[in-house]
């Protein structure tokens, strides 16, 4: 009896379990089923609005092109009135081009006059300034030789006479040759002012020639200009309504692709149905493991109530042995009084009560002895076997919801890994299946926290047992993995809203970050590293 009601207690808790499993499921189909909804829907509203906007692109199209025609119409009517006088224009500069041509050919001649000009007064500069310094130099020299002159002996006396003329003659050559370089400077000076004066006498006949032809031809230059200001118009028009008929053709044939996608709208109603029939199958998978739990919850209750009344039927025989057993010892006393007090020597009274009371205890004591030890010792095997299947039982539990969370704790690293490559760089859609994924965890680790959670509150393990401290700790470690996937997911939820998501980078990693101690670590990581271990240490 025992084995069988842990039997129904284990799949009492199974049925439980998957009854959380089901209620997940029903929950993910009835979300997807939405949206998958709203997705036919959207697609309808737009199926349903390609007629009208057919018909404007249309419009569109049509108007466009009679404005293009009444404006190549015109164009052609006005053409071949403009363009004589485009022509007459265009002729007229060409002649005063001509015209103009000896005035040019003098005013280009009198500017490269000038500039020869402006170099050789530059080339003379130059000379100038080198004869200064030559003179300068033998003035020096002339002095020097000359002070130099006045002291010695007769002998070199001579000498330095000598190279004082000397250096008195290359004084005056210096000095002759500085004033010719100064007279060609001044000369040089001339010719620059004569050629800039030529030049300007060059250009004022230029313009004068160029303005009289100018006026001359003044009518026929806002004639042509006025013509061909209408024919660019015209030609500008027929641009813009080309780019106008452009727009609207490309309008029209993508509207008429959409209106042949109709398929689109047959594959999402396909799914709506193929979800809708998950559904109905998971409700009725679900109510029927309801009813399983129900009856299950049924044979339980009856397990117990037996288990009570068996408790209690023990217990009353235990209590009528020990009244049997109290009246058995009240009713033997006296009897043995009496066979020990037939001799009447006082003395003699130990030594013969003693034989007599001796055999009397050892016929009835044992059986009913044996009879007293061992009912209330059954009563206390029977619940010590129950108890035993049951912590077996929860120490197996605890054991597998122990292994599930390195696997969930896997699933994490991955997921984190798949963030960080993906979380700027990846397409919105590879982006929102990332985050559906991390979605699953969360709800994987709620399936198995949530029955651990339930059974603390409800006073399953004892609390002065290991398997109540074992199941604390779980319950700290399911949660150190549930903050780590829903911080995750939260950063993907804020990541996903964007198409592209780098100028929110700050506000998506602010959102892991908020959970990083000083060294930048996760604290629930960082509790979930260092208490995994431990669990397996203290408690299997």
């Amino acid at each position: 009896m025992a084995s069988k009601g842990s039997q129904i207690i284990r799949e009492h808790d199974d049925l439980n379990q998957r009854v959380s499993s089901l209620v997940d499921r029903k929950n993910r189909l009835e979300d997807q089923l939405e949206q998958r909804r709203r997705d036919i829907q959207e697609k309808q509203d737009a199926f349903a609005n390609i007629a009208p906007r057919m018909e404007a692109e249309r419009s569109n199209y049509r108007s466009a092109s009679l404005m293009r025609a009444e404006a190549q119409k015109q164009y052609d009517e006005i053409q071949g009135q403009c363009w004589p006088l485009i022509e007459r224009r265009d002729e007229a500069r060409k002649g005063d081009e001509k015209r103009l041509r000896p005035f040019k050919r003098k005013l280009d001649r009198a500017q490269r006059a000038y500039e020869r000009a402006l170099e050789r007064r530059e080339q003379a500069k130059q000379r100038h300034d080198s004869a200064k310094s030559m003179e300068g130099f033998a003035a020096i020299t002339a002095v020097t030789d000359t002070v130099r002159s006045f002291g010695g002996d007769a002998s070199t006396r001579s000498m330095k006479q000598f190279q004082r003329s000397v250096s008195q003659g290359n004084l005056a050559d210096a000095s002759n040759a500085s004033a010719a370089r100064a007279l060609e400077l001044d000369e040089a000076e001339e010719a620059v002012i004569l050629a800039q004066e030529d030049l300007e006498d060059a250009a004022e006949e230029y313009e004068e020639q160029q303005n009289a032809l100018v006026d001359s031809r003044r009518e026929i230059e806002d004639a042509g200009n006025r013509a061909e200001a209408l024919v660019n118009g015209f030609v500008i028009q027929m641009m813009n309504n080309d780019r106008i008929i452009a727009c609207a053709e490309r309008a029209i044939d993508s509207l008429d692709e959409l209106s042949q996608q109709t398929h689109l709208l047959e594959e999402a109603a396909k799914d709506e149905e193929e979800l809708s029939n998950s559904l109905s199958k998971t409700e009725l998978e679900l109510a029927s493991t309801r009813e399983e739990l129900a009856a299950i919850e049924g044979a339980a209750t009856e397990a117990r109530r037996r288990r009570s009344v068996r408790r209690i039927v023990l217990g009353v025989l235990v209590t009528v042995a020990v009244v049997a057993l109290a009246v058995c010892a009240i009713n033997l006393t006296p009897a043995s009084t009496d066979a020990g007090s037939a001799p009447a020597d006082s003395s003699s009274t130990d030594e013969v009560a003693s034989p007599a009371a001796g055999p009397a205890a050892e016929n009835s004591s044992p059986e009913e002895a044996s009879s007293s030890d061992n009912l209330p010792n059954a009563t206390t095997a029977v619940e010590t076997s129950d108890n035993d299947i049951d912590i077996d039982y929860q120490a197996q539990e605890l054991n597998e919801i122990y292994e599930e969370l390195a696997q969930i704790d896997s699933r994490i690293s991955i997921a984190a890994q798949q963030f960080n490559d993906s979380y700027l760089t990846g397409s919105l859609e590879q982006r929102r299946a990332y985050a559906t994924d991390c979605l699953r965890i969360v709800e994987d680790i709620t399936g198995t926290w949530t029955p651990l959670q339930d059974k603390l509150r409800s006073g399953a393990f004892s609390p002065q047992s290991r398997l109540y401290e074992a199941a604390q700790a779980l319950d700290n470690l399911c949660n150190d993995l549930y903050q780590r996937a829903h911080l995750l997911y939260s950063a993907w939820d804020l990541d996903t809203r964007y198409a592209d998501p780098i100028p929110a980078k700050d506000d998506i990693l602010g959102i892991l970050e908020s959970r990083n101690n000083e060294q930048g670590i996760n604290i629930y990581k960082e509790h979930f590293d260092k208490s995994y271990p431990l669990w397996a240490e203290q408690y299997m």
